[in-house]
């Protein structure tokens, strides 16, 4: 897992997802739907917390983890903020 520096960031809750969007030093932003799960809860909380933990990372100069696992639908996000788990039910935008 890399650590990257969060440039800027939206988090975009839908009817049945989160939209994350997270600008790093790459040139390309990563760019998320997040469906809720078990572990998870709903979209609220896992709205509430990528803001929280991404807006903390950027304010503060953190670095966050970001890894890819789409053969099992999953990415994980580690922000400064933790919480049970970091992976979320997803796939990539």
């Amino acid at each position: 897992m890399a650590r990257k520096s969060v440039k800027s960031f939206s988090v975009i809750t839908g009817n049945n997802s989160v939209v994350v969007e997270i600008q790093t030093e790459n040139l390309k932003p990563h760019k998320y739907e997040i469906f809720p799960d078990d572990v998870q809860g709903g979209l609220t909380g896992i709205a509430q917390h990528l803001q929280a933990g991404l807006n903390e990372a950027q304010n503060s100069y953190k670095k966050i983890e970001i890894s890819e696992f789409f053969e099992r639908m999953y990415v994980t996000i580690r922000t400064p903020i933790e919480r049970g788990s970091n992976r979320y039910t997803a796939k990539k935008l």
